[in-house]
């Protein structure tokens, strides 16, 4: 995408414009990164454009076309996440979440911060109490309620991952 464009600044529209043909795009599956510098604004610009553009244009496919299943939008920030079962949790959660509250706008907003601070405290407070949470349980269990693939997935603040880059990047394609 950056290469046929190698000079030219893009607009945010432009950018949206280009990241919802390339989700339309059957031939590919892979990762869009959007760089800049630090303080430029990418989480502003993906929660607040972004976000909202992709879900409205997954309604509007799914409104005019008969057989379109329509893909959720997860916003998930890495933010702290210190392993990839982090990363599992807090997508099993984001997405119990969105199912439950039909309200992903808010729970985006107002709950990646305080879920990247306390699920994992969560789960060890549970894991202390003799309580065992099976990822491969929930992730197989999950796995009936909703496909990835069916979802277009968001992952903000690689850079405040403790994770290896590698690894994280590896997890995410």
């Amino acid at each position: 995408m950056v290469d046929r464009v190698k000079n030219m600044k893009l607009t945010d529209d432009d950018i949206v414009k280009e990241i919802i043909n390339y989700v339309d795009e059957t031939l590919y599956n892979y990762a869009v990164m959007i760089d800049g510098e630090w303080g430029c604004g990418k989480t502003y610009f993906i929660q607040e454009r972004l976000y909202k553009a992709l879900e409205t244009h997954e309604n509007n496919r799914w409104q005019s076309e008969r057989d379109y299943k329509k893909r959720k939008v997860i916003y998930i920030s890495l933010y702290g996440i210190k392993s990839l079962d982090e990363v599992t949790k807090q997508l099993l959660f984001m997405e119990s979440l969105i199912a439950k509250s039909g309200k992903a706008k808010r729970v985006l907003k107002k709950g990646t911060k305080a879920i990247n601070t306390m699920l994992p405290v969560v789960f060890d407070v549970l894991k202390n109490k003799g309580i065992d949470i099976n990822l491969k349980k929930i992730t197989e269990t999950t796995e009936k309620l909703m496909s990835i693939r069916e979802s277009i997935l968001i992952f903000d603040d690689l850079e405040r991952c403790d994770c290896p880059a590698n690894e994280i990047l590896g997890y995410i394609n």
